[in-house]
């Protein structure tokens, strides 16, 4: 028996030259594994225009078969026989180039029992395959797939272009200033009138006068603590609203320094919103006003109001234009009063007042509409 074993151990190590000087001259690496019980080796994979790998088995106990190389047009793998136990299958080389596989001489089976599946190859390009001759051996373990190359990433999207800064314009110099003239005539910028007079439904005036002018302002109406009087406001006026109040208007009596009285009207140079009207001065020749009144006699007024408040009236019995220069700051008396310049004078509030008499009177009185003419 040590005779046989000595005798397959020098085959084994002739095998193994022979296989070392093949490699040499092929190129193939040699790889030496260790020894362990194992079975039969596996097939190793196809390679494309390659040379099997050599496997040299040492001595174990049990002797396995080397895993039969497979070649396309190349030398077979040559096999090593170990005594006793199974040897360890080595590992398939990797895949060559692409191209038609040559018919391979099978590598022998290995003796007691199967190795263990090589490692699988890299998987080379699919080559037209001709069968190999010889024994079948184990079936490699197929090569693992190769991984899908990543997709492209999509391209960012081009950044919206920045807009462009806006010129801020130079002031102009200012002009010298010249001498001082009058004030000027004009409303307040921004409003506009109808082609007719109209009071919306928070009690604001639209008047349509001279040369394209829009008179307009708050309404209003009260009277004095003598007198009664309805409404006292027109922030709150029904559509379409109409300038009427009514009431009692007490006497005038030397008590009471004979100044009873109620009226109603309006400011002609106010801003919406705005709490005060700014004086303007006319320009027409004269105050158009339409009404329907019942009770005493009336008067139209027109007035600056603030700090140096002056108020003009004109007695009226029906409607129509009365001249700006008939209106008087004692219209009851007038060789004691004067009269409106319309040059140089300027008003901000356009009335109609009820004076008290002898004795307490009810009154009627709605405004139709005003219009500097």
């Amino acid at each position: 028996m040590a005779r046989r074993a000595n005798e397959r151990a020098l085959l084994g190590t002739c095998a193994a030259l022979c296989a070392l000087a093949c490699n040499s001259i092929l190129g193939i690496e040699e790889r030496t594994l260790a020894p362990d019980d194992g079975v039969a080796g596996a097939s190793g994979s196809s390679g494309q225009f390659g040379v099997g790998g050599a496997v040299v088995l040492p001595p174990s106990t049990g002797g396995a078969a080397g895993a039969a190389g497979s070649a396309v047009s190349g030398a077979a793998g040559a096999v090593t026989a170990g005594t006793g136990g199974t040897g360890v299958s080595g590992a398939s080389g990797n895949a060559g180039d692409s191209g038609d596989a040559g018919a391979g001489t099978g590598g022998g089976a290995g003796m007691s029992g199967a190795g263990s599946a090589g490692m699988s190859g890299v998987a080379g390009a699919a080559g037209t395959g001709g069968a190999g001759a010889g024994g079948a051996g184990a079936g490699g373990s197929a090569g693992a797939s190769g991984s899908a190359g990543a997709s492209g990433g999509a391209g960012a999207g081009g950044k919206a272009g920045a807009g462009g800064a806006a010129g801020a314009g130079a002031g102009g110099k200012a002009g010298a200033g010249g001498t001082s003239g009058n004030a000027g005539t004009g409303g307040s910028a921004g409003v506009s009138c109808d082609m007719t007079f109209a009071v919306g439904t928070d009690g604001f005036v639209r008047a349509p006068g001279h040369g394209g002018e829009c008179w307009h302002g708050y309404a209003f109406a009260s009277c004095d603590t003598g007198s009664t009087c309805m409404p006292k406001t027109f922030s709150s006026c029904t559509a379409p609203c109409m300038l009427h109040f009514s009431g009692t208007v007490g006497a005038a009596t030397q008590a009471n320094n004979y100044s009873t009285l109620a009226y109603i009207g309006f400011n002609i140079n106010q801003a919406s919103s705005a709490p005060t009207s700014t004086p303007i001065k006319v320009t027409g020749t004269g105050l158009a006003v339409s009404y329907l009144a019942t009770g005493p006699a009336i008067r139209v007024q027109i007035s600056q109001a603030g700090s140096s408040a002056t108020s003009w009236c004109a007695n009226v019995t029906v409607s129509g234009t009365i001249p700006y220069t008939m209106f008087n700051t004692r219209c009851y008396d007038v060789t004691s009063g004067t009269y409106f310049n319309p040059a140089t004078d300027m008003i901000d509030e356009v009335q109609i007042i009820v004076p008290g008499g002898v004795a307490a009177a009810a009154f009627d009185v709605t405004i139709s509409s005003v219009a500097d003419q």
